[in-house]
Order: structure tokens, then sequence, then C-alpha cells
């Protein structure tokens, strides 16, 4: 369910396993890096618990810009208003 097509699904399925208390951190980690921002909000979720044994130098890559694809949605600006 993980690997799904749907993001809905791999959200849920997340979800699921956070509410049983199974997400397994190794197992999950990489949905931190999924197109879909609810499968990202729910993977983040999870690992809130397991926080401290996650490599902090692949945090700080998503927080910074660096060796991520993401990008600002069309129409809006990633700088401020004049």
């Amino acid at each position: 369910m993980l690997a799904h097509p749907a993001a809905g699904v791999r959200a849920r399925a997340v979800a699921g396993l956070r509410a049983l208390d199974g997400a397994d951190a190794e197992q999950i980690r990489q949905l931190l890096d999924d197109p879909a921002a609810e499968v990202v909000r729910e993977t983040a979720t999870a690992l809130l618990s397991s926080a401290k044994g996650l490599p902090a130098d692949r945090l700080l890559e998503r927080t910074s810009g660096r060796g991520t694809s993401a990008s600002a949605p069309s129409g809006c600006s990633t700088h401020a208003a004049a």
C-alpha cells in the first residue's frame, strides 16, 4: 500500500501504520520525498516519535532546498512582494 499509485492510499497507509504503532521509520522514511503533500504530511507525523534517530543531514537537505526537486507551485512567488 505504501507504493500504491494513488496518493490518498499511500497517505492513509502511513496513517494506519502510525495508528497501529506499526510505522517502521526505515520503511516509511523514503516517503518524505513523495510528490504528494498529503503523503509527506502523514509521513512526517508518523516519524515524530523516532525523530532523534533520523539522519539530520538528510533532513537539512530538504529544508535548505539542496538535493530536492521541489519548487513553488505554478503562479506562486518565492520572493517577498515589493
